[in-house]
């Protein structure tokens, strides 16, 4: 994917999630220990890629909300909730260039326009590591329907691939949730 196009597609995709769905600290908790949890696991045809964890039981899985997402779960449904705060995986294939990024550079790359948004606003970026490959961690708010959203976006590559691990929920809804991404990410594992 060349890099005006990944970008675009990140910034389009932070839309889309926005309408598929219509800081707290975390915890050093052992997600492989976590009790209130389900697994998942995708690879493609030919296996030449698999990525696995886990999610809250309680978050709901559609495989069929978006095409050009792995896997998207969202959070239980509750009465007078205008909005489920989701979790999706998106899988790219490396374009010209692209598997020669530091993760920085990926990252980079891939939010070229997200600051465009209507009220943007970066709150965080951070490093840290997803199933042992170098990740960049960013959150950012910005005005969508239903109002103001908040979007965590995890980037990370393997060797082969790479990951973008959304987060899009409402400022409460973001606080409410922040463990379940956090944990959901810590269970992560890409070969």
């Amino acid at each position: 994917m060349k890099k005006s196009n990944l970008g675009l597609l990140v910034v389009a995709f932070s839309v889309l999630f926005v309408g598929a769905g219509c800081s707290k600290e975390a915890s050093d908790t052992n997600v492989s220990e976590l009790q209130d949890s389900k697994s998942f696991s995708y690879s493609d045809s030919n296996n030449t890629y698999e990525i696995s964890g886990l999610i809250a039981k309680d978050w709901t899985e559609n495989k069929d909300a978006d095409p050009r997402v792995e896997t998207m779960f969202f959070s239980p449904e509750k009465e007078g909730d205008d909005f489920r705060e989701n979790i999706n995986i998106v899988r790219f294939e490396f374009a010209d260039g692209e598997k020669e990024m530091t993760i920085d550079e990926y990252a980079d790359s891939a939010l070229t326009g997200s600051d465009r948004s209507p009220g943007y606003k970066l709150l965080s970026r951070t490093s840290s590591t997803i199933s042992g490959y170098p990740a960049v961690h960013v959150v950012y708010q910005a005005y969508s329907t239903p109002g103001l959203m908040q979007f965590e976006q995890t980037f990370f590559k393997t060797d082969k691939e790479g990951y973008m691990v959304t987060f899009t929920g409402t400022p409460d809804g973001a606080v409410e949730f922040e463990q379940v991404y956090q944990d959901f990410l810590k269970s992560i594992v890409a070969k």
